[in-house]
């Protein structure tokens, strides 16, 4: 995401790595979403600290990556989709290369 200079592409890569976590089985799902929320826990904080983000603005981003998350999980789980990058195609950008 970094080498492509995508801030635009973040709830894509979000969506897509809980999709594939799901696909892991239901260990996989639990673990994302647990390490998602510490995540975006950690976020939070930093987003103010270090990016100069309000409380109000932190807490935003920290609620659109989470709802992100559990669409990627949900998505998944659904079977309408047959792999991430076509559950996740909603959040893709312009830019984003192929192979993901």
């Amino acid at each position: 995401m970094k080498k492509m200079r995508l801030k635009e592409s973040d709830p894509f890569f979000h969506c897509k790595a809980n999709y594939e976590a799901t696909s892991r089985g239901s260990i996989g799902e639990k673990v994302a979403e647990k390490l998602g929320n510490a995540k975006e826990n950690f976020d939070y904080y930093y987003n103010q600290a270090w990016k100069g983000l309000s409380k109000q603005e932190a807490h935003k981003d920290r609620i659109h990556d989470r709802t992100v998350n559990k669409i990627g999980r949900q998505r998944k789980k659904s079977g309408l989709y047959k792999n991430s990058k076509e559950g996740c195609k909603s959040y893709r950008v312009r830019g984003i290369n192929d192979k993901y």
